[in-house]
């Protein structure tokens, strides 16, 4: 199968500065972000909100992380980095013309594990916090 992956970085936005892991240590693409950030490590679809296949899109902070199709039984990873104090992490899958579905919301400041998105679909998203 032939996957299509489209991705938005947040060039030129202080709060929102995607980071590359060098050596175990983050390095800020923007010394203007905080000092506090999240990775997103991967996102795994356990079951879609659409009868086949989802358009689903990930938002940290109002803002598109990733942009990915998925089948149930899905992995895919996401290696991303963003600066800010706290984190709203929303999942919605895309139903254009429709209007689109939210299939969950999460804050988080701290600390690293598994979120659960399960408003009509089932996807776990694996994060950590760091700081530099």
């Amino acid at each position: 199968m032939t996957r299509r992956i489209r991705t938005s970085a947040a060039a030129g936005i202080a709060a929102l500065a995607l980071v590359s892991l060098t050596g175990g240590t983050a390095q800020a693409s923007n010394t203007a972000a905080s000092g506090k950030w999240i990775y997103l490590d991967s996102i795994k679809c356990n079951d879609t909100e659409d009868w086949n296949q989802d358009e689903l899109r990930i938002e940290v902070n109002g803002k598109n992380i990733l942009t990915e199709f998925f089948d149930p039984g899905d992995k895919v990873s996401i290696h991303q980095y963003v600066h800010t104090n706290k984190a709203t992490i929303k999942l919605i899958e895309q139903d254009g013309p429709d209007p689109d579905d939210v299939i969950g919301k999460h804050t988080v400041s701290s600390g690293s594990g598994t979120l659960k998105f399960t408003n009509g679909a089932n996807y776990t998203l694996k994060y950590k916090w760091g700081h530099s």
